[in-house]
């Protein structure tokens, strides 16, 4: 009777083909992982010589890392003005702000007088 591969052993080899055919590193893998880009889609975005505005895969996916990491909330939090205070994903303004100015995008502090 023939052993019982587990699962995972079929991701893997998609994983270890991705690495091997977009050429990234271990660190490069690990983010694709975490922003739950798939190694089937690395390998579609890989550019042709017809395609020279792409950048190679390995550059996508750490921009695409840097964005998305820009993005959490504790790194807004820390590049805010103390003045502000976020509640459930809304800016306030500690007991200075009025009612109508409740939800502003971070984008937008700047027009708060």
């Amino acid at each position: 009777m023939a052993k019982k591969k587990p699962k995972s052993s079929g991701r893997d080899a998609d994983w270890a083909e991705a690495k091997r055919r977009c050429r990234l590193s271990q660190e490069e893998i690990r983010m694709a992982k975490d922003l739950g880009i798939s190694p089937r889609s690395l390998i579609k975005n890989i550019p042709s010589p017809s395609q020279p505005w792409k950048a190679p895969v390995k550059d996508w996916v750490r921009e695409l890392y840097r964005k998305n990491k820009r993005r959490l909330p504790g790194r807004i939090r820390a590049a805010m003005p103390s003045w502000i205070v976020i509640n459930s994903g809304r800016l306030t303004r500690s007991r200075l702000l009025p009612a109508d100015t409740i939800g502003l995008m971070p984008q937008t502090v700047s027009r708060i007088r």
